[in-house]
């Protein structure tokens, strides 16, 4: 049978350990919500360099268009076409980096499927 000592002894370590127990939760906290700014601000960075850049070209070049429609319409028709390719190429590239923000395994949900995944979701409590 345990002393009192013993007892105490045991509750102090409980308490220790809790304590540690808790510090540690917190860290994974930490460490878990600068994982996601670090992903935020790369995910930030792609879409400045990819679809940022695509985007001020086709704008410059619409306005190139505009003055070509009454200049020389053939050569709008080929402006056209190239700012079709560009933005089929921004299209290429955003799908690249949403996929890659994707956890594997996981399929794109809809509807009333995403609708149940969000609520089931909501209701986890971070350990």
């Amino acid at each position: 049978m345990a002393t009192r000592v013993e007892l105490s002894k045991n509750r102090r370590d409980v308490g220790q350990l809790a304590q540690a127990n808790v510090r540690l939760q917190n860290q994974a906290i930490q460490y878990k919500a600068a994982a996601v700014a670090d992903e935020r601000n790369r995910v930030a960075r792609e879409i400045h360099d990819s679809l940022g850049h695509v985007l001020t070209g086709v704008s410059v070049k619409l306005q190139t268009v505009e003055y070509l429609i009454r200049k020389d319409p053939a050569k709008a028709s080929e402006e056209i076409a190239h700012l079709h390719t560009m933005v089929q190429m921004a299209l290429r590239e955003t799908r690249s980096v949403v996929f890659g923000l994707r956890e594997p395994g996981h399929e794109i949900l809809h509807g009333r499927d995403l609708w149940i995944h969000l609520c089931e979701v909501s209701l986890i409590v971070p350990a």
